[in-house]
């Protein structure tokens, strides 16, 4: 069967374009867009510099990816939560869980009913869907990976 794309309308093009058409025969085919190699120097810089704000610094390259969404590889987005001292940091990400590695500070977060007291060195994680906190009493800097680009790129 062949489709006349002349009589489709623009929109209507642009998605069979990037349409995936998976089958039994070629479903183990498909692949995710190349990574490239790529160091987050100013995102680091940002996340140490001692008179920074608080907030969340994501590790970003949608825009060499291709995807419509934040990404650091096509499944995955990293990101440096700062936390200055007395300071407190909201989010709710769309993910399935969040995972975090503590590069300096002391300091709580919590998440939903759970509460986790963490130092430099600690790793600990949280589900996903709920409003997390952060609070620092020392300055501090958060490794936090996710599957937010996944579940964006899943519709979910």
């Amino acid at each position: 069967m062949t489709i006349d794309t002349a009589s489709l309308d623009t929109a209507t093009k642009a998605q069979r374009e990037r349409a995936i058409y998976n089958s039994p025969e070629n479903f183990f085919n498909w692949s995710w867009p190349t990574v490239p190699r790529h160091q987050f120097l100013e995102e680091r810089d940002r996340a140490y510099d001692p008179d920074g704000e608080s907030g969340l610094i994501p590790l970003d390259i949608s825009d060499v990816l291709e995807t419509p969404y934040p990404a650091t590889i096509p499944s995955i987005l990293a990101r440096y939560v700062k936390v200055r001292a007395g300071d407190t940091v909201r989010h709710n990400f769309v993910a399935s869980g969040e995972v975090y590695y503590v590069l300096a500070g002391k300091g709580e977060s919590g998440n939903g009913s759970d509460t986790v007291n963490w130092g430099a060195g600690d790793v600990f994680c949280f589900p996903g869907g709920y409003e997390t906190r952060h609070e620092a009493t020392d300055a501090a800097i958060l490794f936090c990976v996710t599957n937010e680009p996944l579940i964006a790129f899943e519709n979910l």
